[in-house]
């Protein structure tokens, strides 16, 4: 997935209304039990992919030096408030010696600045939090950060320049997603081992996904929501359905119902929902893919810092996880 949310070098947007801003998400927003575990489930699913079954890559440096490493290809869905968990959860198991995360690898400024954030004070109270706490729950996982904590959340992120679109703050403050919290843990973990933090996405294939993203059709949206129940199973759709017509009027309801249920798809489901996407998305993304796989190989290989790394943690969208072991067997 790429944000539309405002880059670094551009003016940050103004905070919304107070009634958003000051809102605390409404018990409509929790899922039933059976959602609710199946949502659990999947997030340790993906952090036991990523501990378990690494992409192994070698190869000699420019000396002729051999070199190896390990690559933890953790998948997530990005604001999700079980990231920074999940990051310290395959950081603790895998001890890094580097961190990329999916964002545009040129954009050294934005770099820079998410690396200001995650070293601010209110940061360096909220993330050890979010990362200590076990994730039990859905609500309890979107409870972690009270009404004016979320509200030092955004004024952090602002502070250090780093844009938020107007879905970034709905997300924020009306449904409990901290806006570049799988980021901001990257960065925050990268200083915690003495790592290098690195941007890994393909800049010419962010440019060709955003160009895709704005001719998604609603039909298209349709058809993927439709493919991703099928890859639930029915017992699990129903439950995510019942949970969508208990408030059939509250857009906020409906925006977190689409985002739980795409977070809740286990990793040998993700394959299949992708089908769904119209082929310029997925041309897209498989730009964006093979070059991921060509930054996260130099990271490794000590093109990019100086030296080779052993372990390498690299955070991405769920979606990419897949392909990017299939090209780095293959790099």
């Amino acid at each position: 997935m790429v944000r539309r949310s405002a880059l670094a070098g551009q003016p940050a947007r103004r905070p919304l209304s107070i009634v958003v801003r000051s809102s605390q998400p409404g018990p409509h927003l929790n899922p039933p039990d059976a959602a609710s575990e199946a949502w659990v489930a999947s997030q340790r699913a993906w952090v036991d992919l990523a501990v378990n079954q690494p992409a192994e890559l070698s190869g000699t440096d420019a000396k002729g030096v051999p070199w190896s490493s390990s690559v933890y290809l953790l998948g997530v869905s990005h604001d999700s408030p079980a990231n920074a968990r999940s990051v310290h959860e395959v950081a603790a198991a895998v001890k890094p010696d580097a961190a990329g995360w999916e964002f545009d690898s040129s954009n050294s400024t934005l770099n820079n600045r998410m690396k200001t954030a995650a070293q601010s004070a209110p940061m360096m109270k909220f993330v050890p939090r979010l990362m200590d706490t076990p994730i039990e729950s859905h609500a309890q996982a979107r409870g972690q950060l009270t009404v004016e904590e979320r509200k030092e959340w955004e004024e952090c992120l602002r502070s250090a320049h780093i844009g938020l679109s107007v879905a970034d703050t709905v997300a924020l403050h009306k449904l409990a997603r901290p806006a570049y919290a799988d980021g901001i843990a990257a960065a925050f973990i990268a200083r915690e081992f003495g790592a290098p933090f690195v941007f890994i996405d393909c800049p010419d294939g962010r440019s060709m996904y955003k160009e895709a993203a704005m001719k998604l059709h609603q039909e298209d949206k349709t058809a993927v929501r439709s493919v991703t129940e099928q890859a639930l199973g029915e017992s699990l759709a129903v439950s995510f359905r019942w949970w969508k017509q208990s408030d059939p009027r509250s857009r906020d309801l409906q925006f977190a119902v689409n985002l739980a249920m795409a977070e809740t798809l286990l990793p040998e489901a993700m394959p299949s929902t992708l089908t769904a996407y119209p082929k310029e998305r997925r041309e897209a993304n498989a730009q964006r893919e093979r070059g991921m796989c060509r930054t996260i190989n130099d990271l490794c290989s000590g093109k990019l810092v100086g030296k080779p790394r052993k372990r390498v943690l690299a955070i991405v969208g769920k979606n990419h996880v897949a392909p990017l072991i299939e090209l780095l067997k293959a790099a």
